[in-house]
């Protein structure tokens, strides 16, 4: 009979086989909307900045973004972090910050404007924004980058257009 793998390094390496298909389409995403960024929060050392937070919090985030990045600088696409302050409890809307619009896990509610949201996507709009606030130029270095999300595009001051159906 043959050795048995211990079921730790078959999971990395399940693990491992998901991180790679999440950032291929990560890429293909970009690429699709001829985006010339892909912003991800700046999550470095995270859990010494979280009480109690275990080993395993950051590796996988890490180990995404490590995927994202390489993969992303053979079609020339930049891949960039930015500061998580505030982005799950900014308005992307309005711009209100507040800790009670963050309602649950999940569920994002403006307390001044009633803008209501799956919590993830308002806090990456506010990712983006943060990006595109930052001073990135266009690689024609004219106007600001917008930022292409499968449900529209987001410039530098918050307009939003729908995508077309």
């Amino acid at each position: 009979m043959g050795r048995s793998r211990p079921s730790s390094t078959r999971g990395r390496r399940w693990n491992n086989g998901v991180l790679h298909r999440i950032s291929k389409a990560i890429v293909q995403e970009a690429i699709t909307h001829g985006c010339s960024h892909i912003a991800f929060e700046d999550l470095t050392d995270i859990r010494d900045r979280m009480s109690g937070a275990k080993k395993f919090h950051g590796w996988a985030f890490r180990q995404l973004y490590e995927h994202v990045e390489y993969k992303a600088a053979e079609f020339g696409i930049a891949t960039t972090q930015v500061d998580p302050a505030y982005t799950s409890q900014r308005c992307s809307k309005c711009g209100t910050t507040l800790r009670e619009n963050r309602t649950s896990q999940a569920a994002f509610c403006c307390q001044k404007c009633g803008y209501e949201v799956y919590a993830d996507y308002n806090a990456a709009k506010n990712v983006a924004r943060k990006l595109l606030r930052s001073g990135q130029k266009s690689p024609a270095g004219g106007a600001t980058n917008q930022l292409a999300l499968k449900s529209g595009t987001l410039n530098g001051n918050g307009d939003f257009t729908p995508a077309l159906s």
